[in-house]
């Protein structure tokens, strides 16, 4: 923990400086909605569309994030409304690609859920609303 690095606080701002968890999801097949959160609840997001839609940096998602940290790890938590990645509701039933990075700037190393970290949805996880 005394090598974390958490320095961001705008939204927007260069959130994969820091120490950060990365996340992806793919409602559809044709876009995906990237959001990176810090220790301290900074977001950085857009939307990424196919290849002729193209990508969204100045898209802003209704996300809402908290972070922190005490001696021995640290964490976030992210609010993420249905209708801002695609979905108008979560039905029994229904999916969502998704994948998790965490980017460890502080020692140069990452994790990933789903091996490849890459914008197609094909390649992520699948999660299933009950």
């Amino acid at each position: 923990m005394g090598v974390l690095r958490a320095a961001t606080t705008a939204r927007d701002g260069r959130v994969t400086d820091d120490d950060c968890i990365g996340f992806m999801f793919a409602p559809h097949q044709d876009t995906v909605y990237q959001a990176y959160l810090n220790p301290l609840g900074a977001i950085w997001d857009r939307r990424v569309g196919n290849a002729k839609q193209g990508h969204e940096e100045n898209w802003d998602g209704r996300f809402e994030a908290q972070g922190g940290r005490n001696e021995q790890e640290w964490f976030v938590e992210i609010r993420v409304p249905w209708k801002d990645i695609g979905l108008s509701q979560a039905a029994k039933g229904a999916e969502l690609r998704m994948n998790i990075r965490r980017h460890q700037k502080s020692n140069v190393r990452n994790a990933i859920w789903v091996p490849g970290w890459s914008h197609d949805p094909e390649y992520f996880g699948i999660i299933r609303c009950k």
